[in-house]
């Protein structure tokens, strides 16, 4: 059995993916998403970048899956909508994590004009 796999952006497209094969191998689930959702994990937290449960959550996983941001923001902040998750989820790791995996994106560069790409190569 897997121990406790933490995913950000687990509502997205890999995340959800993600979730079902976790769940296939019996593996203990959190999904940390922005706004409440139904998942298939073992326990779904809302709002986690303003949440002290999934700051427990992720200093207390084996496996973190770093899947969070936003393509087009609608707020167009995009150092909140991806970088900052980068820096909140940094702040939760301990010693006890044993993997962390983070999904950037084809072309990040910290010297892209497009802000996406360059606030994703900024959270590597």
């Amino acid at each position: 059995m897997l121990g406790k796999v933490v995913i950000t952006g687990a509502n997205g497209q890999v995340g959800q993916l993600l979730l079902r094969a976790l769940q296939d191998r019996s593996a203990a689930t959190v999904a940390l998403v922005r706004t409440p959702q139904v998942l298939p994990a073992t326990n779904v937290i809302p709002d986690w970048l303003n949440s002290p449960q999934a700051q427990i959550a992720i200093a207390a996983a084996e496996a973190v899956v770093h899947l969070a941001g936003n393509l087009k923001p609608k707020s167009k902040d995009y150092i909140a909508a991806n970088l900052n998750t980068t820096k909140t989820l940094a702040a939760a790791l301990t010693g006890q994590t044993k993997r962390l995996i983070f999904l950037s994106y084809v072309g990040v560069s910290l010297t892209a004009t497009n802000p996406y790409l360059r606030t994703k190569a900024q959270s590597e």
